[in-house]
């Protein structure tokens, strides 16, 4: 979140907004932790949509956000080992070492 946060202050500072004006800090949360399947441009442009940004919000936004998601992604990918050698994917999160479906679906390793 933090580098999307940055991303969003230096693009409504460019613009001359506040950066909530720019699009809802409620939306970029969002966002981050649910995103979209596909992360690029496209991606999160629909997402934004689909939660309520305007047009012109998703225009501004939507490539920067990308950007970030995809690098945060990489890092998560790259770091995301678990201890017993298993790794997070997409969609699931750690929960007492154990990676399991986000919304508290069964451990990701079992639904292969």
């Amino acid at each position: 979140l933090f580098g999307a946060r940055e991303f969003i202050v230096g693009r409504a500072e460019e613009l001359g907004i506040p950066p909530e004006v720019l699009i809802s800090p409620d939306l970029v949360r969002k966002l981050a932790w649910e995103p979209p399947l596909e992360i690029d441009e496209t991606g999160v442009s629909e997402a934004l949509g689909e939660a309520g940004a305007r047009a012109w919000q998703v225009e501004q936004v939507s490539a920067g956000l990308a950007a970030g998601l995809a690098a945060a992604d990489e890092s998560v990918e790259a770091d995301g080992a678990l201890e017993d050698g298993n790794s997070v994917e997409h969609g699931s999160a750690v929960k007492d070492g154990s990676a399991v479906e986000v919304g508290g679906g069964a451990p990701a390793d079992s639904q292969r």
